[in-house]
């Protein structure tokens, strides 16, 4: 009989220690999963951002263009008005 209890009890412990490599392979599956979800999703997120940034950065620079233009034509109606005066 005890020897008997001692192989089962072996058996018992064998099978709880393949459960638990299998809940563990499971869980880190899953782990990696959800890594790379999250990750994707930060990287479209970030892509977003950058977009947004840089149509709101490319406006802005056409305005400082548009107004520096504007500028350069006073400032040359200014230059001609002196030398002509």
């Amino acid at each position: 009989i005890k020897k008997k209890g001692d192989l089962q009890a072996k058996q018992l412990v064998e099978a709880a220690r393949r459960n638990a490599e299998a809940l563990l392979a499971d869980a880190r599956t899953k782990a990696e999963a959800e890594y790379r979800d999250r990750m994707n999703k930060a990287e479209q997120e970030a892509q977003t951002f950058y977009d947004r940034a840089m149509e709101q950065t490319e406006i802005q620079c056409e305005e400082l263009l548009s107004q520096a233009e504007k500028n350069l034509e006073q400032g040359v109606s200014i230059i001609v008005e002196r030398v002509v005066s």
